[in-house]
């Protein structure tokens, strides 16, 4: 996959987040990390359209991505997006909540949707929740149905905001466990904001270092993330 970010700006009221931001890679999985307030969870919004830039372009494997609200649907259609907080609904079931955007949005019968999302289960160890609510599951659950629920739809990408920022070290072996198995056996693209160094190590890729809305970094993850943890911290921000 190829990204290439053109002179991006982006601001909330009253503070800047980015300004001329440029960026050009190719990856199979990129990884953005830096301090709290350094712009990463932005760039991913941007990234995947749940934020407009308000100068600038963001280019898709020499497509730019679209602004106009309609076409900007279709886009996020394609792909898959993974929060923090797992943003299951509560009063449905984890079937229910992996089928829905099957049948709401692509139009997919239940019967259809329920066979799909049973293979997914069975695939990630998560068969016999099905018919639970989230607060029945473990935080590790949880963002294995959230995983499923952004895999299901055959994506083109799929974009995961911290997805283990709210996980003991135990929950988060068990997501990046699920997310090597979705890269070996399905082979799409990742994005992935992670504060977690090891993680990001862990899960390598091209890795993009940023700090205080700038690009402080960018290499392979095994390059710049080589080293004890504090020895990385002190490289980082430097």
């Amino acid at each position: 996959m190829k990204l290439e970010i053109k002179n991006l700006f982006f601001s909330y009221p009253h503070f800047k987040i980015f300004e001329n931001f440029s960026v050009e890679c190719d990856f199979e999985t990129l990884v953005l990390i830096g301090p709290s307030g350094s712009g990463k969870s932005t760039l991913l919004k941007l990234l995947c359209g749940l934020e407009i830039p308000q100068k600038g372009q963001i280019v898709w494997n020499k497509q730019e991505m679209p602004q106009n609200e309609t076409l900007l649907n279709d886009f996020r259609k394609k792909n898959g997006v993974v929060f923090q907080s797992f943003n299951l609904f509560p009063h449905l079931t984890i079937l229910e909540n992996i089928c829905l955007s099957l049948i709401k949005v692509h139009k997919k019968t239940k019967e259809e949707a329920e066979v799909k999302a049973f293979s997914f289960l069975k695939k990630f160890e998560l068969e016999d929740q099905a018919h639970k609510k989230p607060n029945s599951l473990s935080g590790g659950q949880k963002q294995r149905a959230a995983l499923i629920r952004a895999l299901i739809t055959d994506p083109s990408l799929i974009f995961l905001d911290e997805p283990t920022s709210a996980l003991d070290p135990f929950m988060t072996r068990e997501v990046l466990k699920m997310i090597e198995k979705l890269k070996s056996e399905f082979n799409i693209p990742l994005v992935l904001v992670t504060h977690h160094l090891s993680f990001a190590k862990k899960i390598g890729g091209e890795l993009l270092i940023l700090k205080n809305g700038l690009l402080h970094k960018q290499g392979k993850s095994q390059d710049l993330l080589s080293g004890s943890e504090d020895e990385i911290y002190d490289q980082l921000l430097k």
